[in-house]
């Protein structure tokens, strides 16, 4: 039942985009290599949704991978996934391919090799590899930028106090913008590139774009069910032990660097999708526990609902 509803809730909820596909998202904050895919996807707005929704459904089963095989949740589990779906379906607009989606993926990626630099002595090719994907979001999407961040404060949860470490997270970071930088100098487009980088990152947010009603009331519900499901996976980090413990302050500092970003970029990001990798595990935390169930199923059903709703509302 659990693998059947996985499959068929976001094919619902993609129904319209596949009917009437969206045009591909273009921001203000897209760097170099997210403006290379567009100019060939952007004709295509029904492969192009095509291509975002099997993307979308690789992350969710990546990441529900990684939940459990990091025992974080219940091996028997789907249900990281399909809050991720839930969270990236939100919004007819982002059906279809994004910088954002993309960041997701290297996001997801970044996890997987930062989870593995605890069980390893020698983590240096994992802390490299983790600075070094983070690095290749920021090509597409800049706001990635700030998740260099995220990396440098968990190591510190990991008590990776060593200096070596940190340069190598260093540079991984800067491995792929030395190769761009060489690349536009072979080229001649160096002071073009330089300017353009500069551009896009010094910004003065705005919300006027994001006043519509249904946006405001998806945001608090949001919100409240965050902080509602953040005072859970703290009774569950009590019950646990210290490597579950600080596996869950990884994520919760993605979701603080998350939120950190997102103001960065409020008026142009799709909210959700810009929490869904950290809020999938901690909605999950929410849903299983203990005494909580008819509450916790009865909150789902309504966050359902109100994605149908503003999904309804986004294809206006």
């Amino acid at each position: 039942m659990q693998l059947f509803v996985l499959g068929l809730a976001p094919v619902l909820l993609w129904t319209a985009a596949f009917i009437n596909p969206p045009h591909v998202v273009l921001t203000e904050f897209d760097m170099p290599f997210y403006k290379y895919i567009y100019s060939i996807i952007s004709p295509l707005p029904l492969i192009s949704t095509i291509i975002a929704f099997v993307i979308m459904i690789l992350n969710g089963i990546f990441l529900n991978y990684i939940f459990t095989s990091n025992k974080l949740v219940q091996k028997t589990t789907y249900m990281p996934a399909f809050m991720y779906y839930l969270l990236n379906s939100s919004n007819y607009q982002f059906m279809t391919i994004s910088s954002l989606l993309i960041m997701n993926f290297c996001l997801i990626v970044a996890l997987w090799c930062f989870y593995r630099i605890y069980t390893k002595k020698e983590s240096a090719e994992e802390i490299f590899t983790t600075s070094l994907i983070i690095a290749l979001a920021s090509m597409f999407y800049i706001p990635s930028l700030f998740f260099l961040l995220w990396l440098w404060i968990g190591l510190f949860i990991y008590k990776a106090y060593n200096l070596k470490k940190w340069l190598i997270s260093l540079f991984g970071f800067i491995t792929p913008f030395i190769f761009s930088l060489i690349y536009y100098y072979l080229t001649d487009q160096v002071a073009e590139k330089l300017n353009y980088f500069v551009d896009n990152f010094v910004h003065l947010p705005s919300i006027h774009q994001i006043s519509a009603p249904i946006h405001v009331v998806y945001l608090a519900i949001l919100g409240v069910l965050t902080v509602t499901s953040l005072f859970y996976v703290h009774t569950s980090k009590i019950e646990n032990n210290i490597i579950y413990g600080k596996k869950c302050n990884i994520l919760i500092i993605m979701l603080f660097v998350s939120i950190l970003s997102l103001t960065f970029v409020m008026e142009y990001s799709e909210f959700s999708a810009f929490f869904s990798i950290p809020l999938s595990f901690i909605f999950t935390i929410f849903l299983f526990a203990k005494r909580k169930l008819l509450y916790s199923n009865i909150m789902l059903l309504l966050f359902i609902i109100l994605t149908a709703v503003k999904i309804y509302f986004t294809t206006l």
